[in-house]
């Protein structure tokens, strides 16, 4: 008896930080679209210059994933905002938001699919 109230205090404390901390959410393209058009959202592209150059979502902020600086500008998002995170399939992004959770950001979505998800619902895209 001892021992199974020890095991299901073990467990209960042991899962109890998966509850303190915001899940991210992963968003489909089109309720991805929808959270863009809210106040206090950051929308955010992770790619390279070259692929935001190729096709972005008109307003996205682009923090390179790949550069040196990845980190230090990533950082330097608000707290304070909901944090909206896109890259060419999904992978960065949730990479990017699993890492911004670790710094205490607590509205985060990633969008499921990324870009390629993107287009093709048929949503808008900017090409330069």
């Amino acid at each position: 008896m001892k021992a199974d109230l020890k095991l299901v205090a073990i467990l209960t404390l042991s899962l109890l930080p998966c509850f303190l901390y915001a899940e991210v959410e992963q968003a489909l393209p089109v309720r991805f679209a929808e959270l863009i058009k809210e106040e206090n959202t950051v929308l955010v592209d992770v790619r390279s210059p070259e692929e935001a150059k190729a096709a972005h979502i008109k307003g996205s902020k682009l923090v390179n994933y790949y550069a040196n600086t990845f980190r230090e500008e990533i950082q330097k998002l608000p707290k304070t905002k909901k944090i909206l995170l896109y890259c060419r399939s999904g992978n960065r992004s949730g990479k990017t938001a699993s890492y911004l959770e670790s710094l205490g950001f607590e509205q985060l979505v990633n969008q499921s699919g990324g870009i390629n998800a993107w287009k093709r619902e048929g949503l808008p895209v900017v090409e330069m």
